[in-house]
């Protein structure tokens, strides 16, 4: 239903990135060389943003609108850079529902529990029969 709201909460660990690396191939030293990332204006080592998009993966097919989701688009910013030890508050609110073609529009948010917004966007969800 529009309105509809769920979320859950996520600890970025260093093992996370260190997979996601494997996994991905991406090993960008500002995400994987702390010596290096310290040089750049970030100060320190950044998680990989698409690791953090991927969490919304989970919110989609998980939780809201579940089991039964095909994830379908994403448009995301990320005006915050995301730490190793971050916890974040994955969270998606239904905009938009279209029952002719089993559509949903879900807002996404990714906040820091120092309330510092980490990334924000909007999703298409199929919701399959």
């Amino acid at each position: 239903m529009v309105g509809q709201e769920a979320s859950f909460a996520r600890t970025i660990e260093d093992a996370d990135v260190r997979a996601f690396a494997t996994l991905s191939g991406d090993r960008n030293p500002l995400h994987m060389d702390a010596a290096y990332a310290a040089t750049t204006q970030f100060g320190g080592r950044v998680v990989h943003g698409m690791l953090v998009a991927s969490f919304f993966s989970t919110l989609v097919g998980m939780c809201l609108p579940g089991r039964r989701a095909l994830f379908l688009s994403q448009q995301l910013r990320f005006p915050n850079p995301v730490r190793i030890g971050d916890r974040l508050t994955f969270k998606g609110r239904v905009r938009k529902k279209t029952d002719a073609v089993r559509l949903l529009d879900i807002d996404v948010t990714a906040v820091g529990d120092d309330g510092e917004m980490k990334v924000n966007g909007t999703l298409q969800v199929a919701v399959l029969p």
